[in-house]
């Protein structure tokens, strides 16, 4: 399969109906193969290897679509003049330049650090059946939710990785057999459609959120099942493709106004724009079909928000000298402690001072994916080492979670903290900081789970020392 789509790519090229230059047609090919290939031998292998969490092959499969694609494909008639061939051509150069030396970085990363094993008394060990995890798991959501609704930030940030780690922990046992059949389908009907509708973020025409999901799913049943969930995944792309095209036109009518939109009301408009644009006279939007895909693609096309920021920067705008990554120096400080700390503005404010937002618009959050961020910082000097550093900590949690994982729980907190990197279009420090906050929240619920555990145990007489 892997073979036909790289001829079919291949035919494409030489076919070339955007008349896109044999430069740019050669990068886009060669990082499509360099970064995609990953994903694809790790996908051959489930069947034969034990698989593991693909963290270095998602960010590989990223690369692939959302920087090489690109190069086979052409730009909306509006933003077609503001960049050149020649341009584009250089930011899949920076691109390439970036995989590599992120590979680089995962590559010695790899085999200089030594796997920190975690305790298997700390996983299986702690014996936990599942509707306990189930309990703990409806009082997260609770908790989430009550966060949500009144803009409780600090208890958004334990609740939300919290929510999350026990979702993986209830679905790694219900594909690995733990739960019985009663308790598989209990989980399989009711609590992923549940937590997909509650907390995808659909409503908000944010697909961000379908994509983690789907990619969450998709891992624990390829890592459970040693094979891909090929219907899951098909209905999860189909799904994307057909709300892609509505998304911006959904944001434009829920925005406008001071009307304040419900969960329902919204996710109910999305289906009336779907049947006005696919069913009715292109009703949910002013653009042709094939200008609303062009649209569509665009969004996803990071070779041309690189190509413009590096046409604008330094030449018209100077670089920002690590502003960006500023964050992380308090990223890490939790809002209980620190309820006042300055929330994350990054997506509005930096596109408006490059000029790509206008200065009405404080609303939309113009994405700035990590390759984009290192040019925007630091230039070609920043690709390289920031890429470099990213692929080492790929790497340390490759070899020091991943690979370690021998449970549920420990499956749970890897798969976590790894989901962080899985989609890194936006600035490092949120979704770096997200993945730290992560980690300490579930390590303290994971020893807190396993004194409770064991205290229970040894007031019922069952519990012996070793």
């Amino acid at each position: 399969m892997t073979i036909a789509f790289l001829t079919v790519l291949l035919a494409f090229a030489l076919v070339n109906p955007y008349g896109r230059s044999q430069l740019n047609l050669t990068l886009g090919y060669v990082l499509f193969v360099l970064a995609g290939l990953p994903v694809a031998f790790w996908m051959l292998n489930l069947s034969v290897n034990p698989p593991t969490i693909p963290l270095f092959q998602i960010t590989g499969a990223f690369y692939a679509l959302t920087y090489a694609l690109p190069g086979f494909g052409g730009l909306p008639e509006r933003v077609r003049d503001l960049v050149t061939e020649s341009q584009l051509a250089v930011a899949l150069a920076a691109s390439l330049a970036s995989w590599c030396c992120l590979v680089l970085g995962y590559w010695v990363s790899i085999h200089l650090s030594r796997s920190w094993r975690m305790s298997r008394r700390n996983d299986e060990g702690i014996g936990v059946p599942t509707f306990i995890v189930v309990i703990a798991y409806g009082f997260t959501v609770a908790a989430n939710l009550w966060a949500v609704n009144y803009e409780w930030l600090s208890l958004g940030q334990i609740s939300q990785p919290l929510k999350l780690f026990f979702f993986i922990w209830i679905i790694y046992n219900a594909w690995s057999g733990r739960t019985g059949r009663v308790g598989k389908a209990l989980i399989l009907w009711g609590l992923i459609p549940l937590e997909f509708l509650l907390f995808s973020e659909l409503e908000n025409a944010k697909l961000f959120g379908l994509v983690n999901f789907a990619l969450i799913c998709c891992t624990t049943y390829a890592v459970t099942r040693r094979r891909l969930p090929i219907v899951f995944a098909i209905a999860a792309l189909v799904l994307f493709a057909f709300l892609q095209p509505l998304k911006a036109h959904h944001r434009y009518l829920t925005w406008a106004g001071e009307a304040e939109w419900g969960k329902g009301e919204k996710l109910v408009l999305y289906a009336r724009l779907a049947n006005d644009f696919y069913l009715g006279n292109g009703g949910a939007s002013a653009l042709s079909f094939s200008e609303v895909v062009g649209e569509s693609q665009l969004r996803l096309n990071h070779t041309y928000t690189l190509a413009r920021v590096m046409t604008d920067v330094p030449a018209a705008h100077p670089y920002w000298g690590g502003e960006t990554y500023a964050p992380l120096l308090t990223k890490w400080i939790p809002r209980t402690v620190w309820p006042d700390k300055p929330r994350e503005d990054l997506g509005n404010r930096w596109a408006q001072a490059l000029g790509y937002l206008g200065p009405e618009d404080q609303k939309t959050s113009y994405n700035l994916p990590w390759v984009v961020e290192m040019y925007l910082n630091f230039g070609w000097i920043g690709v390289g080492v920031i890429s470099l550093i990213v692929g080492s900590m790929i790497g340390l949690i490759d070899r020091r979670l991943i690979q370690a994982a021998s449970g549920p729980a420990a499956f749970a907190s890897a798969l976590v903290i790894s989901s962080a990197f899985f989609i890194p279009e936006s600035n490092i420090s949120m979704l770096l900081g997200g993945a730290i906050i992560s980690f300490v929240v579930i390590l303290a619920a994971r020893f807190g789970l396993r004194f409770g555990w064991d205290l229970v145990r040894f007031s019922s007489g069952k519990w012996a020392a070793p």
